[in-house]
């Protein structure tokens, strides 16, 4: 167990190379809406309880859960990974249309 206290808000973000890739092909003003809502999610105390995302499979409500913007034209998926230290999102998938 480290010294170091448990780090809160704003957590960390990883994105998969495929994400990463569908990300930087949004237009701009899609691309901004998108790091609006990640910014919301990264901030929140619990980036699973915020108005924005929502479980995937209400069976499994601390698994991968979705996170809406654009008016529910565009989502990205993601997973929390809790860690005593660096506790971090991983954007697996982004999605527009």
């Amino acid at each position: 167990m480290s010294d170091e206290p448990f780090t809160g808000p704003p957590w960390a973000v990883e994105w998969t190379e495929r994400a990463a890739r569908d990300r930087d092909a949004l237009p701009p003003h899609v691309r901004a809406l998108c790091m609006d809502v990640l910014v919301e999610v990264l901030s929140a105390r619990n980036p699973y309880v915020n108005e924005f995302s929502e479980p995937l499979r209400s069976s499994d409500p601390k698994g991968d859960h979705s996170a809406h913007f654009d008016d529910g034209r565009g989502w990205f998926e993601f997973n929390f990974i809790r860690r005593e230290t660096e506790p971090q999102i991983v954007v697996y998938e982004l999605f527009w249309q």
